[in-house]
């Protein structure tokens, strides 16, 4: 089952769906993956579904951009798999996973916080050339006024 619905995912975000879809999608991999219940699968199992969802993850992140969707599976299978006896690697690949994603969402938030005062300082700020404008106009309104004096 999990394996079926990270396929259509994948399908869907390379036939590039739109968002709504791919989130509805998400949710279902997502609730179909904390139905697993580790305890009970063998290491295989739990390994082999760990690193199906981990990659589409990975896909979505590396071939679409769809950061928060990566993130939101990644948390996901943190949080099913840790301390599950035998995942050890697998946990730890998450978990790098987890700190690279949340290292390009925070510097995203960066990003769009430097553009936001950018765009804040250029319309509020008035060019220099309108400065210049106003000083000529003065002069020109000064001179004109000194010689009807």
């Amino acid at each position: 089952m999990v394996e079926t619905h990270a396929k259509k995912l994948k399908e869907a975000a390379d036939a590039k769906r739109p968002d709504y879809s791919l989130t509805l999608m998400v949710n279902q991999l997502i609730q179909t993956v904390k139905t697993w219940d580790p305890s009970t699968q063998p290491i295989e199992a739990n390994g082999a579904v760990a690193i199906v969802v981990r990659n589409i993850a990975l896909h979505l992140w590396n071939k679409h951009q769809k950061l928060d969707y990566a993130i939101q599976i990644t948390n996901a299978l943190i949080e099913i798999f840790k301390g599950v006896i035998g995942m050890g690697e697998i946990n730890r690949k998450l978990n790098e996973d987890k700190k690279a994603l949340d290292d390009i969402e925070e510097q995203r938030k960066r990003q769009r916080e430097e553009e936001r005062r950018k765009h804040q300082r250029e319309s509020v700020e008035i060019p220099s050339w309108f400065w210049k404008l106003i000083f000529l106009g003065i002069m020109l309104l000064i001179g004109a006024l000194s010689q009807n004096c």
